[in-house]
């Protein structure tokens, strides 16, 4: 062998290689390309290369043709697979080219001159070739209907096989910094002098003589030296940096850029509702200096997708954003190469992946395919951001991520830092309740109170009317709130599913969302709930929240439910059935104590309570004008009904006050009287007693001019309720009994058994009052066998109380405590809190008076926590005091001042109320603190006690 033939092998294959013009076929006036002559001369070029073979002078080199050849002569048996086994097989001559392009030059002068890292090269080449074989040969082992079955897979595989060459002839290039540019020069050079013969090397061929007409560029062949190096990559943008005010998201950047940085293969999604900083996340992780150190500054990518809505559109800007040098008749598979070119770990942020995943044009699967090929590459991390519940494409593992509202303080932090005047503002943390915390509301709603001087109070009145609309001014889509809602809202999935529409516009009339199982009771109409809800999750315009009872709920976050309330966003007929259904919750679940489904039902609104509240109040929204007459029956019953219920849970003003107003404006005396009833007794119970005394009085006097039996009733109890009252207050006995004759009366003239009996009830607690014990006890015990053959137990468990009362005031304290044990069980049984605390403390003054204070300290500390619960101060104090008491008595004298101290300060809010209970009450507090302060000693001595409540 010499090196005459290693040359004119070497010009012989560039001469088929490249794009020249045939001797041939100078008639034809057509200039053939390097594609066109692969398909058409292919039979000839593998002759010759299988001849030349034997002619290289380096035995490894051989090695590698020998294989390429072999998978060449393969590709034509499985030529059925499809275009890929093509373009699989020019790319094995392509790599032919460059082997023999590196090796000419040396040989010519000396072939021993061929470095060992050419070596290593091209064994690792080989290598390579040697997989592809053996992956072809497998596909050629196939059975003719294999091939047909499993065209798809046989398809990717070459696919595969094709990329790998590529990665490894484009390293093998910048290996050994070809300039191909200048080798084509050459080459051109060479082939214009060159005419030589062939039949030494294929027999076949007698003469072949070569002329070079033209050499065109081939991009094949063009050497990436430096990959991501594009000088002018058409709409790349620089990655912005994190936002300066980023406040309660360290733990999960930590934790995203840990997994970065510890793992060989990282695929993290973020996911979350907009407004979230799913965007604000990614970037602050790019910035750690976990994720600094082990991606170069060049090897960290940020990809804008928000605008990519086709798997094309998407390739475009992976192409530009990645910085391509390369460029083929293929982008994403230039992107491909170009990212396996090194090893080199790279990271690619994929930002507002969802743009692509519901493209406009095209299929989502083609999206899928393109992510899924760069998942394929094990040095490439995927951060992606995406505005959804799950990650995109279920074949690629996932390390999810799902961003929540942040926490109270972390969303403070932001409010002041933009807006520093805020910090002493009272109101703040209603504000950024109201805005349940989402990041991008809470820094337009703070960059708004900046420019505005409007303080917290006077946004959260804007917020309540104008929702989203008072931050979304703005014409930049990034700083508009209304845009970002709607860029879910309005998506292709939603537009899809019309039913998930109004499934997320009946969510967004629930605060506190609901449950799974009760969506059938808010949207009877829904007929795909499961396909509905998955739609919303798709979308991240639902998530998942847990109520006290850890049932999952479905939530639609605060700021988005704004939105869908504003501008008619909600139709309605969605709107009237949502509040025809809550009108039916109520009236389904109201009973009273006593009843046997009474506990049931209190578990009931407890779990819709928000909702139901905030329904009723939209729909008896009241506006300011007195010739506006309501007449929604259905509205106001269920209003009267949900006061009362909390009458026996816990007494609520806001809502008695609110079913007060709306019944004025009904224009309907009977509603009208029950709401003044409704809120005495609701005054009555939190211990505002003059506020409770004006309803009463006006209550008394709407239902007797109603002048119908039920309507006396309601008039005695009025007049009843009043009575206590004035009993709290030390109004003078005489006027006190005045009124319980006047509504005995009305109770007579009721002609109601268990009204009488009411009556009775009542006469006997004045003489209680009055210090009557045994006249007290004919008339409690005549009441109480009434309510007994009534089953009237919420009546009897107060009658029990205060027989209770006269026995303890008697000193019979045995008596006293059974009675008072009967009451707590009986409260205990019908659920009504209020006799289960008063029950309670019964127990408590009867046990302390019979020495046991240990049993005693044990329920009075319930009670009083009950008290709280229940918002009596009242009852709280007499709790406390009764406590201070017995921590007295156990010389724990530090403990004792703390229940004075607090007993006191209850106390203090009858004080403003001019009730005499509390005056007197806080006068004996402040006594028993100075003496535990100055002679602890002779407490017991000079310490004022009332015991008996």
């Amino acid at each position: 062998m010499n090196r005459y033939r290693v040359d004119d092998f070497y010009q012989i294959f560039v001469f088929i290689n490249g794009q020249i013009k045939i001797a041939a076929s100078e008639a034809s006036s057509s200039v053939p390309t390097a594609t066109d002559l692969f398909k058409d001369g292919s039979k000839q070029v593998v002759e010759i290369l299988q001849a030349a073979a034997d002619y290289v002078p380096l035995p490894f080199v051989s090695a590698a043709l020998t294989l390429a050849l072999k998978a060449i002569n393969t590709c034509d048996e499985i030529c059925t697979v499809g275009k890929n086994v093509r373009d699989l097989k020019h790319r094995i001559c392509s790599i032919l080219l460059v082997i023999v392009d590196s090796i000419s030059k040396r040989s010519m002068k000396d072939v021993s001159s061929v470095p060992k890292d050419f070596e290593i090269a091209v064994i690792e080449l080989e290598e390579k070739l040697r997989k592809i074989v053996a992956d072809l040969d497998s596909i050629k082992d196939q059975r003719a209907f294999s091939l047909f079955l499993f065209k798809n897979a046989n398809m990717l595989k070459v696919a595969e096989c094709f990329r790998e060459l590529t990665a490894a002839m484009e390293k093998f290039n910048v290996a050994h910094e070809l300039r191909t540019e200048s080798s084509l020069s050459e080459i051109q050079t060479r082939l214009l002098n060159v005419s030589f013969k062939t039949d030494r090397i294929a027999g076949g061929i007698d003469r072949v003589e070569d002329k070079v007409d033209r050499v065109g560029k081939i991009d094949t062949l063009r050497p990436n030296i430096r990959p991501h190096n594009a000088v002018n990559s058409l709409g790349w943008k620089r990655m912005p940096l994190p936002p300066d005010i980023f406040e309660g998201r360290d733990s999960i950047v930590d934790e995203i850029a840990g997994i970065l940085d510890g793992s060989e293969i990282s695929r993290i999604c973020i996911l979350g509702p907009g407004g979230m900083g799913k965007t604000s996340v990614a970037l602050a992780v790019m910035k750690t200096s976990a994720v600094e150190y082990r991606f170069a500054s060049d090897k960290r990518f940020w990809i804008p997708c928000i605008e990519a809505t086709s798997a094309n559109h998407l390739i475009q800007v992976l192409y530009s954003a990645l910085r391509i040098t390369r460029s083929t008749y293929d982008p994403l598979e230039d992107i491909l190469t170009e990212l396996s070119i090194t090893k080199d770990p790279r990271l690619l942020l994929l930002d507002n992946f969802n743009t692509p995943w519901e493209p406009l044009q095209g299929s989502q699967r083609e999206v899928g395919d393109v992510l899924r090929q760069l998942a394929s590459l094990p040095h490439v991390a995927l951060l992606l951001t995406m505005r959804a519940t799950f990650p995109p494409r279920s074949d690629i593992v996932w390390q999810q991520k799902s961003l929540s509202p942040i926490d109270s303080a972390a969303s403070r932090r932001i409010f002041i830092q933009i807006n520093e005047v805020s910090a002493s503002d009272p109101n703040i943390d209603c504000l950024l309740d109201a805005l349940g915390h989402m990041p991008f509301a809470v820094t337009l709603m703070a960059t708004l109170a900046k420019q505005s001087g409007a303080n917290a109070q006077q946004l959260l009145h804007d917020w309540r009317r104008d929702g989203t609309n008072m931050i979304s001014h703005t014409s930049s889509n990034e700083e508009n709130m209304n845009c970002s809602i709607s860029l879910s809202v309005g998506s292709r999935l939603m537009e899809r599913n019309p039913e998930a529409l109004d499934l997320f516009a009946t969510l967004s009339m629930l605060p506190a969302g609901t449950t799974f199982q009760k969506l059938d009771h808010w949207i009877p109409t829904l007929t795909s709930k499961v396909a509905s809800i998955a739609t919303l999750r798709n979308v991240a315009l639902i998530m998942d929240t847990y109520d006290r009872t850890i049932h999952k709920r479905l939530f639609v976050l605060p700021v988005v439910q704004s939105y869908m309330r504003l501008e008619g966003r909600i139709s309605s007929q969605i709107r009237q059935m949502v509040r025809n259904q809550c009108y039916k919750y109520i009236m389904d679940h109201s009973s009273l104590p006593g009843s046997p489904s009474f506990k049931d039902d209190v578990q009931a609104i407890a779990a819709e309570h928000n909702n139901l509240w905030t329904i009723l109040r939209d729909a008896t929204h009241i506006v300011d004008s007195n010739n506006v007459s309501y007449s929604n029956n259905d509205a106001i019953v269920a209003l009267l009904n949900f006061t009362e219920h909390h009458l026996y849970t816990k007494p609520n003003p806001e809502i008695a006050e609110h079913t007060f107003r709306f019944a004025q404006l009904t224009k309907q005396d009977r509603h009208i009287a029950q709401s003044l009833f409704l809120l005495g007794k609701t005054y009555s119970s939190i211990d505002r007693f003059e506020d409770a005394c004006l309803y009463f009085e006006q209550g008394i006097y709407t239902f007797q001019n109603l002048s119908t039996g039920p309507d006396y009733l309601m008039s005695g109890k009025c007049a009843l309720l009043l009575a206590e009252v004035w009993n709290y207050m030390a109004m003078k006995s005489d006027k006190i009994e005045v009124l319980v004759l006047s509504a005995q009366k009305d109770l007579e003239k009721s002609g109601d058994r268990h009204g009488i009996a009411l009556g009775q009830l009542h006469m006997g607690r004045f003489y209680w009052y009055n210090g009557k014990f045994k006249i007290a006890l004919s008339f409690l015990n005549i009441a109480k066998g009434t309510f007994e053959a009534l089953n009237s137990l919420l009546d009897l468990c107060l009658c029990l109380h205060f027989i209770h009362r006269c026995y303890a005031f008697q000193q019979e304290y045995l008596d006293a405590l059974d009675f008072a044990k009967q009451g707590l069980k009986i409260a205990e049984e019908i659920g009504h809190d209020e006799g289960i605390q008063t029950s309670m403390r019964a127990v408590g003054i009867d046990l302390l008076s019979t020495g046991h204070y240990e049993e005693a300290l044990i329920i009075l500390e319930k009670s009083l926590i009950l008290a709280q619960e229940l918002g009596s101060p009242l009852a709280a104090a007499q709790s406390l005091e009764l406590m201070g008491y017995i921590y007295a008595v156990n010389e724990n004298f530090s403990a004792a001042q703390v229940a004075y101290n607090g007993a006191r300060g209850h106390f203090s809010s009858l004080v403003l109320e001019g009730t005499e209970l509390g005056m007197a009450g806080h006068k004996r507090c402040t006594s028993n603190i100075a003496i535990l302060e100055s002679e602890p000693n002779e407490f017991f001595e000079k310490h004022s006690y009332a015991m008996l409540y």
